[in-house]
């Protein structure tokens, strides 16, 4: 399986989709691969913006959009407050992840 996206809103006034990722157990290393046409832009992105939506009461992870492969990275803290993130393996995210993703570029109209 792989991460499936729901489109909230298009504004090709203002070159901006948001669109809903929602995660599986099967997190590929180096993060989610994002196709242009599941965020409504016609290329590649400008800019992605992440913030999670939803996720377990347990999980502190963050999601970063990586330009140079067009993925979003999802770490995680260790153990401890202080430790420094990790990348996410498989199984760590279920499908109650959901992470946000606000793009910029040229929308599909």
């Amino acid at each position: 399986m792989a991460a499936t996206f729901a489109s909230v809103e298009r504004r090709p006034d203002l070159g901006r989709t948001i669109t809903d990722m929602t995660c599986d157990g099967s997190y590929p290393a180096g993060g989610y691969p994002l196709v242009n046409a599941s965020l409504g832009l016609l290329g590649s992105p400008k800019s992605v913006q992440c913030s999670y939506k939803h996720a377990t009461a347990t999980s502190s992870n963050v999601a970063d959009w990586i330009p140079s492969t067009n993925k979003v990275l999802i770490t995680e803290s260790g153990t401890a407050v202080s430790a420094p993130l990790v990348e996410c393996v498989a199984g760590d995210i279920t499908t109650s992840h959901v992470v946000r993703l606000t793009a910029y570029g040229d929308v599909i109209v």
